[in-house]
């Protein structure tokens, strides 16, 4: 059961959007509204009645320019959550959240990093085109995924063998070494330069090979009318989502209309309030 009404978190979060849209334009950074969001902006020209989120997405360069300037150029009513400037932060992609508000899961309340509303970033990651360079890639991105994953992990009720394992190299392995094995991955991941692939994902926050689609279905953003403004989607936008749910004009059945389930949300009140 929800304890909030959606469309006031949906409003909510429209500050983050404009916030990200703001500082591309002044920047000159290519974005894009992506997944849900840009289906909720061609089916809906707003949020889909019943999500709970805002996703966009960025292409490699574009992803690192907008962290750094972020540094400078972010309102203090945001923060601007990775793993550099939030230790127990565990996901492979950036967030910006607001401050003083509250969007958490129960079960994974026990991980001390910022909880407040947010808005995820993707980065979109240029893919080699030979089979051994991709398998290397998907290589990386498991080793970087496992390593970012140290704090969801040992916060786990899992107690399955191969977790255990995987709370023992954690346990065993130091911050240090880990941070630095990170960079590594990392690098080999995104080594490739964006113009000389026709290929490319968002291999840092989907399954490798479920995420590699044609660069140029990204291209040239085109805006379109989401929540009364004009926010980018992607060029080919018809091919994007069908490669993303098939028939995308299609509703749901009504018992599939659902978010992400049961989460806490508060915007009045900071998380920390709910650890």
């Amino acid at each position: 059961m929800r304890n909030f009404d959606i469309r006031e978190l949906q409003l909510k979060e429209m500050e983050l959007i404009l916030e990200l849209d703001r500082i591309c334009k002044k920047y000159d950074i290519r974005y894009y509204m992506s997944w849900g969001s840009a289906l909720g902006a061609v089916r809906h020209k707003g949020f889909i009645p019943w999500d709970d989120d805002i996703d966009v997405s960025m292409f490699w360069d574009d992803y690192i320019k907008f962290e750094q300037v972020c540094k400078i150029e972010l309102n203090n009513k945001f923060f601007y959550q990775n793993d550099k400037n939030d230790e127990q932060f565990w996901l492979s992609w950036n967030k910006i959240r607001i401050n003083n508000t509250t969007s958490m899961c129960p079960e994974l309340k026990n991980i001390k990093c910022h909880w407040g509303v947010c808005m995820d970033i993707f980065p979109i990651i240029p893919v080699p085109d030979s089979l051994r360079d991709q398998k290397i890639q998907e290589f990386n991105v498991k080793i970087y995924k496992f390593l970012c994953n140290k704090y969801f992990l040992i916060n786990s009720k899992d107690v399955s063998i191969k977790n255990k394992i995987k709370k023992c190299i954690y346990k065993i392995m130091p911050n240090r070494i880990i941070s630095f094995l990170k960079k590594i991955a990392l690098k080999n991941i995104t080594k490739y330069n964006q113009e000389d692939y026709q290929m490319c994902g968002e291999i840092l926050s989907m399954p490798y090979k479920e995420a590699i689609i044609k660069k140029e279905l990204f291209g040239e953003p085109i805006y379109v009318e989401f929540e009364n403004y004009l926010l980018p989607i992607p060029k080919e936008y018809d091919k994007y989502l069908s490669q993303c749910y098939g028939d995308y004009m299609k509703l749901p059945p009504e018992n599939e209309r659902t978010g992400h389930g049961d989460i806490i949300v508060d915007l009045e009140r900071s998380f920390e309030r709910y650890i």
